[in-house]
């Protein structure tokens, strides 16, 4: 009873939290809008309590988009998230040029993809989710993206907006995937031999390299936002860049200390001749004086000389 009163307590210190940081920030969203989104979330969170949830069918109507839901507990918070702390930051950045490419590597329902496009309305972003489930969702978030199950065709990059349905990671090959159906955000891919708990649900999905991928698409290019949000394989999909990631100008990776930590990230980045900047960490505790463990960092990516 104590930890659920701690996590109910959690959620509405976090909800606050987001409300306050959506007003504060900068991203184009004006105050009214703000106001309706804040309205429509608290509105849905109670709708999805007394109602049975279902992925994909519970759904608001915001800037005359409907926006669906990622869970029952998180409900559309996920995009407030993204517009508050996410785009809050990438909006001071510098924008990107004209052949720049983006890549949301653990795109989950679509909402940082979706926020992204609305920000850069030209150019191109290439998204990564294995759960089926989850690009089902996905979809209705983001209609004007492409859904593909392969990068084989090169006519694919006349698309300026696709998501597949494939796993990044470190090297080609058959994954084992976890999903939790009603809460698709922790969707978790491991490799075929590692040993699993044996009542969670795993299927089989295909993953491939970063440096495969982008192999397909003609030169130049450069990649200007890398998000990597992958449940602790986010060290698998810079390693499985290769020579690529040395095109990236901004990188916005999720750590996860108890899978791996912020030294190993930066010997990968040394170790392809990279220097970093940071420019942004937010811890994941509410607390901002406690101790970091996880969080988001923001590093924007140099070729030492």
């Amino acid at each position: 009873m104590k930890q659920k009163l701690q996590e109910v307590r959690f959620l509405f210190v976090r909800s606050l939290q987001l409300d306050r940081r959506f007003f504060d920030s900068n991203v184009p969203i004006r105050t009214k809008e703000k106001i309706h989104f804040v309205l429509l979330k608290y509105f849905l969170t109670v709708f999805q309590i007394v109602t049975t949830f279902k992925p994909g069918i519970s759904h608001v109507k915001w800037q005359n988009k409907l926006v669906f839901s990622d869970s029952r507990v998180g409900g559309i918070a996920g995009l407030q998230a993204v517009w508050s702390e996410h785009m809050a930051v990438i909006s001071k950045l510098e924008p990107p040029s004209k052949e720049a490419i983006v890549l949301d590597v653990g795109a989950n329902v679509g909402y940082f993809s979706k926020a992204i496009s609305d920000m850069f309305d030209e150019t191109k972003i290439y998204s990564f989710e294995p759960s089926n489930l989850s690009v089902d969702i996905f979809m209705k978030n983001c209609p004007n993206f492409t859904r593909e199950l392969d990068f084989s065709s090169l006519s694919l990059w006349g698309n300026p907006r696709v998501v597949f349905e494939l796993a990044l990671m470190e090297h080609d090959g058959i994954y084992q995937f976890i999903e939790d159906p009603q809460n698709p955000a922790l969707t978790r891919v491991v490799s075929m031999n590692e040993s699993l708990f044996s009542d969670e649900a795993i299927s089989k999905v295909s993953g491939v390299s970063g440096k495969s991928f982008l192999d397909g698409i003609k030169p130049p290019f450069t990649i200007h936002l890398l998000k990597v949000d992958v449940e602790g394989n986010e060290l698998k999909v810079l390693r499985g860049l290769g020579d690529y990631l040395r095109r990236v100008k901004y990188l916005y990776i999720e750590l996860n200390s108890d899978v791996w930590d912020f030294s190993e990230l930066v010997s990968i980045l040394f170790d392809n001749g990279l220097d970093f900047r940071l420019i942004n960490l937010r811890s994941f505790q509410l607390n901002p004086s406690s101790v970091f463990i996880n969080g988001d960092l923001v590093l924007e990516l140099f070729i030492r000389n």
